[in-house]
């Protein structure tokens, strides 16, 4: 049984697989999947008075809360238990599933980035959410910049943290 792990390249060309989708779809008359976002719980409450009707509706959605940026120890401690996450996303980056669970893990260690990596972090990041919605045009016109953060990723990972994130 062979195991392959997450390279930042590897997640790359799992997201670019989201440029081909829609057009599959179109080819073959079906319908593009949609991602949807679901509060974990919500409630409504309405008090009656005399003269006056009040309706209240509170919603609580699941998060996770990065430690702040600047603080290398806990980015880096961000950076290896979210990239392990990420590795167990591996066969499904590539689909409208799989891309918000790894843009979630993505998002929470450019939150907990340093001042020296966090525009790689958006660089790349924002890479992916153009590619994912823009289909083979924006691939190709968002590869050279999501290459290049990656590059700068994984230097950093290197130096600073000591995490290999994979070639």
């Amino acid at each position: 049984m062979t195991h392959t792990t997450l390279s930042i390249r590897r997640l790359a060309r799992g997201t670019a697989l989201l440029a081909v989708l829609p057009l599959a779809a179109a080819c073959s008359g079906g319908s593009t999947p949609t991602a949807t976002s679901t509060p974990v719980a919500s409630a409504v409450t309405s008090t009656t008075t005399p003269t006056t009707t009040t309706t209240t509706t509170t919603s609580t959605m699941s998060t996770t809360t990065a430690p702040a940026a600047g603080d290398l120890a806990a980015y880096c401690a961000t950076l290896k238990t979210s990239w392990a996450e990420l590795q167990t996303l591996t066969g499904n980056i590539g689909d409208r599933e799989g891309l918000p669970k790894a843009l979630t893990l993505l998002n929470r260690i450019e939150t907990a980035a340093p001042a020296e990596v966090k525009p790689a972090w958006g660089d790349f990041i924002g890479s992916i959410e153009t590619t994912a919605s823009g289909g083979a045009k924006a691939l190709t016109a968002a590869m050279p910049r999501m290459e290049s953060a990656g590059t700068k990723i994984e230097s950093h990972a290197r130096t600073a943290c000591g995490i290999d994130l994979g070639s």
